[in-house]
């Protein structure tokens, strides 16, 4: 006892030390530093205490912090690096702000598209962040109506309700898209557009339904189980099946047997969930000629390494469609955190894209 309370005395002491104290003192100029927006200045007290000792790790958070805040995300992931060769320690956390910085530079970039979409996975992770992109946009149109929305704007919502109702279909299925994650969508807004002349819209709004109405939704997807378009079929089945309907659920065993590996890898998924064996299928998914079928197997598979050799195979694909869903896919305890890093530096922004979302599914948990 007398032996721990002496060691503790000297952990103390060494806490308490006027080197401890220096160091906290700058540790604290630099985060007061970011918080005034001069990230050149916390910058360099980092890079002062990091030459004192490379493996520091609260100066490499400041670091990174005050890099990414100077809009440079690729240079903090340099300075992650280096960190890491030093340390020898892979930290999640230490990353975060990476992939926000990632989400943030493309959601202020000149794609359009790709704009509205990063904004929209920063907008669930960091609201504030996403707000102050958005803010700053010189094009804030309507296309970032379902950014608005999920931040809490109501006007956002109505307008897009308002979309809905579009005189042609491909405005509704933009609408949709829109829509997505928009949690208060009036159903009655949707119903209609199961109807739409045009396959896209009405599976879009199959699926749009099942998310805002869940069971409620079953009596009106019903019908598309009898739709002439075959993939409307097959989405009308996979959300009435999550809603445990029996002749969804009938289908979904039909499809598990198809010899067109996307409509077992539709199919799979659902009934897994309900304790039905798979690996047959699972196989079959994995034998399809498209890369990115076989993605969609990694979910199903229960050995940890065969589904991380898929991912890893497809995250080197020479394809970046290919690799931008690989990295959608690194958000379990299947990741691969130096393939997300790898995949932050990819030349095409939607690769990137996928990277820091899966970076924030893995650092919050979600």
């Amino acid at each position: 006892m007398l032996a721990l309370a002496m060691l503790g005395g000297t952990v103390a002491q060494a806490q308490d030390s006027a080197a401890a104290r220096s160091r906290a003192a700058e540790l604290s100029r630099a985060w007061a530093a970011i918080g005034t927006a001069d990230f050149a200045r916390a910058q360099q007290v980092a890079a002062a205490l990091l030459r004192g000792n490379p493996a520091d790790h609260a100066a490499i958070a400041v670091n990174v912090a005050a890099i990414v805040g100077a809009g440079q995300p690729v240079d903090a992931l340099n300075a992650y690096e280096q960190w890491l060769l030093r340390s020898r320690h892979e930290d999640v956390f230490l990353l975060l702000p990476i992939g926000t910085g990632t989400l943030a530079s493309i959601a202020s970039g000149t794609d359009l598209g790709l704009a509205v979409e990063a904004l929209s996975k920063l907008a669930a992770f960091d609201p504030d962040a996403a707000r102050a992109v958005l803010a700053a946009r010189a094009d804030p149109g309507a296309d970032f109506d379902g950014v608005r929305a999920s931040l809490g704007d109501e006007s956002a919502v109505t307008r897009l309700t308002e979309a809905l109702a579009a005189p042609t279909s491909r405005e509704k299925l933009l609408a949709l898209r829109h829509s997505a994650g928009v949690a208060k969508l009036p159903p009655a807004a949707v119903t209609p557009l199961l109807s739409d002349p045009a396959p896209p819209v009405r599976a879009a709004a199959i699926e749009t339904l099942a998310r805002v109405q869940g069971n409620a939704a079953a009596d009106s997807l019903r019908p598309l189980l009898d739709d002439p378009d075959l993939f409307v079929q097959a989405t009308a089945a996979v959300a009435l099946g999550r809603l445990s309907d029996p002749r969804a659920l009938g289908m979904l065993t039909r499809m598990l047997s198809s010899d067109i590996g996307d409509n077992v890898a539709m199919a799979a998924p659902v009934l897994k969930e309900r304790g039905v064996d798979v690996s047959a299928a699972t196989e079959k998914i994995l034998a399809d000629p498209n890369p990115l079928t076989r993605l969609s197997a990694v979910p199903l598979l229960s050995d940890a390494s065969r589904a991380q050799s898929v991912l890893s195979q497809a995250a080197s694909d020479s394809n970046p469609v290919v690799r931008a869903r690989a990295a959608q896919f690194m958000t379990t305890a299947l990741n691969d955190l130096p393939a997300i890093r790898r995949l932050l530096r990819d030349s095409n922004a939607e690769v990137r894209l996928g990277a820091a979302d899966s970076l924030l599914h893995l650092s919050s948990g979600r």
